[in-house]
């Protein structure tokens, strides 16, 4: 499963408002690219020193694995609830 395929899971899993796990992945998700972005504005603009961008890319890397942990989860739920 590509990463279109994921987002796309993700978002339509998340129209279900009952399915906690859902919500915690698309915030899991969110956190994942906004720490991208942010950790890429930061070492662009600032030497690689900066602990900014470090600690962004770690947020990264952590939302990331709460993504890929949560959405299995969360996918499953949405079937059992059908």
């Amino acid at each position: 499963m590509n990463i279109h395929q994921q987002i796309a899971l993700t978002l339509s899993t998340a129209a279900d408002l009952a399915n906690w796990r859902a919500w915690a992945a698309l915030a899991a998700m969110i956190v994942t690219i906004g720490g991208m972005l942010a950790m890429m504005w930061f070492l662009s603009s600032q030497p690689t020193s900066d602990a900014r961008g470090w600690l962004c890319g770690g947020a990264s890397a952590a939302g990331l694995v709460l993504w890929r942990a949560l959405l299995p989860l969360a996918v499953a739920h949405g079937r059992r609830g059908r």
